[in-house]
């Protein structure tokens, strides 16, 4: 069976990791699905959309903290029953599976439309798929640190959009306040929340490596709480700068926001900033998510070693992208109409419902765990 080594990430390293998630890919496609339903109120959309994510963070750190030296794929059967929690666990899987392709088709499609549009999508895929497999092959370890060396350039270059776009900002641009009513707001914040929020999900399969466990649900919420407002402030911005009409119709915002950057004349074109964030904080993601993939798949077919199936996960993923998404249009429509109910089934009902399973049965297991012992 399968052996994880535990002990192996720092809190602080976890904190980082939960941040860079956070950004991840929301950095470039979150406004535009706020926007496009809250309009200029999307500022507010996203203030109670930070409220929503960490109430569905909170639920992560509960059910992470039920079997801190277990992964998700290992505890769920015990808390749903053999039979019903390997049906639930292969639901997780093909989660973490369609996760890992969503992302890097965006990768492969923001390159091939924004940096290099001669390329071929199917040649930029290949080889995004060719080094998260060196990564994934390598073990968590080296991409928590890959993740801790790029973190304070992703910073650095944040403040940098940030504080030159400050010029840019206009306060008319978010007036008149609460015009569409209430119902754009709220379904602005489900967006603001579910997406980047609950794709924390898959850091319930890595819990395990952690030292301090005790530490796991103050970084987990410090994290996400930094993430969130690190994605507020951009969304701000957006609004304020682009106004909400291009920020609703623009589908990698943030890239367009840095297209507005202009000091003097002189300190002008710093899109390629946010290019390299957006692939550092995306390659990161995704890799997370093809970690959680192929280690589960090991845990849940009690493998003894989960590399030798990065190869064959990545085949199918590589080949079902451009399946499942066969242009930017269809691929936009299904991401904010549809992603986000599916991410909130996948990773914040099941899992509620999980918990309320645990209490409900929580004498029983707890009786089983000591005969175990």
């Amino acid at each position: 069976m399968l052996e994880l080594d535990k002990g192996m990430i720092s809190a602080r390293q976890f904190t980082i990791i939960v941040i860079l998630l956070m950004i991840g890919d929301s950095i470039l496609i979150m406004p535009s699905d706020v926007a496009s339903n809250a309009h200029q109120d999307a500022w507010i959309a996203g203030l109670l959309g930070i409220g929503y994510g960490l109430m569905a963070t909170w639920n992560f750190t509960l059910l992470g903290g039920l079997y801190p030296k277990l992964s998700l794929i290992q505890y769920t059967p015990i808390i749903a029953g053999k039979w019903l929690g390997a049906v639930i666990n292969i639901i997780f899987l093909i989660y973490f599976m369609l996760t890992t392709m969503a992302v890097s088709w965006e990768i492969g499609d923001f390159i091939t439309s924004n940096v290099m549009p001669e390329t071929p999508i199917e040649v930029v895929e290949l080889l995004f798929y060719g080094v998260m497999i060196f990564a994934v092959r390598l073990g968590l370890g080296p991409i928590i640190r890959a993740g801790e060396v790029f973190f304070p350039w992703v910073i650095l270059i944040l403040l940098v959009l940030i504080f030159m776009l400050a010029p840019a900002m206009e306060l008319s641009q978010v007036k008149p306040i609460m015009e569409h009513g209430v119902k754009p707001v709220l379904l602005g914040m489900l967006q603001a929340g579910t997406f980047p929020f609950v794709e924390l999900f898959c850091l319930l399969m890595i819990i395990p490596h952690i030292k301090d466990s005790e530490k796991v649900r103050k970084n987990f919420l410090i994290g996400a709480l930094l993430g969130g407002i690190a994605l507020e402030i951009l969304l701000s911005q957006s609004i304020l700068v682009l106004g909400e009409y291009l920020t609703g119709n623009t589908l990698y915002v943030s890239y367009a926001l840095a297209k507005q950057v202009n000091v003097g004349n002189f300190l002008q074109r710093v899109e390629s900033l946010i290019a390299v964030l957006w692939i550092i904080t995306t390659f990161i993601k995704t890799t997370i998510h093809f970690y959680a993939l192929n280690v589960g798949i090991a845990q849940f077919l009690k493998l003894k070693d989960y590399k030798i199936l990065t190869i064959p996960t990545a085949a199918i993923c590589y080949a079902l992208i451009f399946l499942s998404a066969p242009n930017t249009t269809y691929f936009n429509e299904v991401a904010s109409k549809q992603w986000p109910f599916y991410d909130m089934t996948i990773g914040l009902a099941i899992p509620l419902l999980l918990l309320v399973v645990y209490f409900i049965r929580k004498n029983k297991l707890k009786r089983m765990s000591g005969m175990n012992t």
